[in-house]
């Protein structure tokens, strides 16, 4: 079985965004130019869900988006207006996340980087900033109808392995 290198990471997480975004909200989004950093902070969106990424590979992946936009992808997730975001909405927020983060852990097996994904988590932080130490992070805007979606990725190869 082929080993996942490098931007490969990356790759599995951008192809599962797209093709979930696709099938949850029934678009396709366009991609803009993805921005590296390494060891600085991150700036957060006003909306965040995070997920956590362990096993052969270790970090985390975030969508952030802007509240209009957590608001209007609820919705169509939910089939309904959200004019707030409260339990059920944050609830398919992470859905979304979850979903993301499963579909690229399954491109990662398939390339032998055995991963598990934690649950998702949400961040609220406008003007926040968060530092994912010792990891090369890239954060891709994902162009929607109902607004951009940013999708950060930093994973490396884990230093533990499972026994």
């Amino acid at each position: 079985m082929a080993q996942v290198t490098g931007f490969d990471y990356l790759k599995a997480f951008d192809q599962a965004a797209e093709e979930i975004l696709e099938e949850v909200l029934g678009e396709s989004a366009v991609k803009g130019a993805p921005v590296a950093q390494f060891g600085s902070a991150i700036l957060l969106q006003p909306i965040n869900v995070n997920v956590g990424i362990a096993g052969a590979l270790a970090g985390y992946v975030r969508l952030g988006m802007d509240l209009a936009t957590a608001k209007a992808v609820a919705g169509v997730m939910l089939g309904e207006e959200v004019t707030e975001l409260e339990e059920m909405s944050l609830s398919a927020l992470s859905e979304l996340g979850n979903m993301i983060a499963g579909s690229a852990r399954s491109h990662l097996n398939e390339g032998g980087q055995v991963s598990d994904i934690t649950p998702p988590s949400i961040l609220f932080g406008e003007g926040a900033k968060e530092i994912w130490y010792n990891l090369r992070t890239v954060s891709i805007p994902l162009q929607l109808s109902m607004g951009t979606v940013f999708l950060a990725v930093g994973v490396r190869p884990s230093t533990v392995r499972p026994s």
